[in-house]
């Protein structure tokens, strides 16, 4: 039951993260949730290079959530206490 609560968690951090390149076609840059988007502003220059890039970042990680669930069900050892001494 745990591999699948992990494994669950996991892909639904996935789904979100892939979520948030679709605005990558957006005027404004995209955050990285740092509170400083007026000063984002004022140094992007290239709104959509910069948004590509921050696309592909949030696409790299939501990749790494994905193998982490997929490991959470393949492997009988991910999310389950081991038994102590």
């Amino acid at each position: 039951m745990e591999r699948i609560i992990g494994a669950v968690c996991c892909l639904l951090c996935a789904f979100l993260w892939y979520g948030i390149p679709c605005n990558r076609d957006s005027r404004e840059p995209i955050s990285f949730w740092s509170g400083e988007e007026e000063k984002l502003k004022a140094t992007v220059q290239d709104v959509q290079a910069y948004n590509g890039e921050m696309a592909r970042l949030y696409r790299k990680c939501s990749l790494a959530f994905v193998l982490s669930g997929v490991l959470f069900l393949l492997l009988p050892s991910a999310g389950r206490d081991q038994p102590g001494p």
